[in-house]
C-alpha cells in the first residue's frame, strides 16, 4: 500500500511539474510540518494573494487541538485527566466522526488505541521494552471510545484517566480537507495537498 501511495504522489507531483511550465500562473509550493509529520501544498491560483499564512493558521490551530506530539495540545492535556479543557470544533468534528466509524465497524476503528501504540513503540509515548501478556491485556482494558464521553460545552471525561486518544488514523485526513475546503473557497481549483502520505488533489 506504501508503495502505491508514493507511485500516486509520485505521478501528481510529475503531473503538477508539467501543469507548471509554460503558464503565466507558476505554481506556489510550500512544506511545514503537523501532527508528528510533514506536509506540503502545490497549488496555482490566478489570484496574486499568498495562501501560505492562513494555511499556516488552520494547520497551527489543529496541531494545538489534537497533536498528541505538542504537550500543550488540548489532546495531551486530556490525555493527561484535565477535564476543564473545551475542545474547539475540529476536536468535536473530529471525536464525532471517529465515534461514527468506530459504532459502524463494530469497534474495529478506535482512536483509544493509542495507548498500545505507544506501548509498542509507534508513538510519541514511552515504549514499553518488555511487553509481557499481561501488560498488554491490562492496557487493553483501556481501550474503547465508549469510554470517552464530551458534554454540551466541549468538556471531555474518561472513565479512567489513562484511556488515551490518540485522533492520528483520521486527524490527518480531516486536516487536508480543511485545507482543500480553504482553497475551493478562496476559488483554488487546482491544488495537490499531501499530509504524512495522505493525499488530496
Amino acid at each position: 500500500m506504501k508503495h502505491f501511495l508514493r507511485f500516486i504522489y509520485l505521478v501528481s507531483v510529475v503531473f503538477f511539474i508539467s501543469c507548471d511550465s509554460g503558464t503565466g500562473n507558476p505554481a506556489k509550493a510550500f512544506r511545514g510540518e503537523a501532527l508528528g509529520t510533514t506536509y506540503s501544498i502545490k497549488y496555482f491560483s490566478e489570484k496574486e494573494i499568498d495562501f501560505e499564512k492562513s494555511m499556516d493558521s488552520i494547520v497551527a490551530e489543529i496541531n494545538q487541538s489534537m497533536s498528541t506530539y505538542i504537550t500543550n495540545s488540548d489532546i495531551s492535556k486530556i490525555n493527561r485527566g484535565d477535564t476543564t479543557i473545551k475542545v474547539d470544533d475540529n476536536f468535536r468534528k473530529v471525536l464525532e466522526a471517529s465515534r461514527q466509524i468506530y459504532d459502524e465497524s463494530n469497534g474495529i476503528f478506535d482512536p483509544t488505541v493509542g495507548i498500545l501504540v505507544n506501548a509498542y513503540g509507534f508513538g510519541p509515548g514511552k515504549r514499553i521494552k518488555e511487553l509481557k501478556p499481561e501488560k498488554i491485556d491490562s492496557l487493553t482494558k483501556l481501550i474503547g471510545l465508549n469510554k470517552i464521553q464530551m458534554d454540551a460545552e466541549g468538556r471531555v471525561t474518561k472513565q479512567n484517566p489513562s484511556v488515551y486518544l490518540d485522533f492520528n488514523a483520521i486527524a490527518k485526513g480531516y486536516t487536508i480537507d480543511v485545507i482543500a475546503n480553504y482553497l475551493e473557497n478562496e476559488g483554488v481549483e487546482d491544488y495537490l495537498i499531501e499530509l504524512g502520505g495522505e493525499l488530496r488533489a
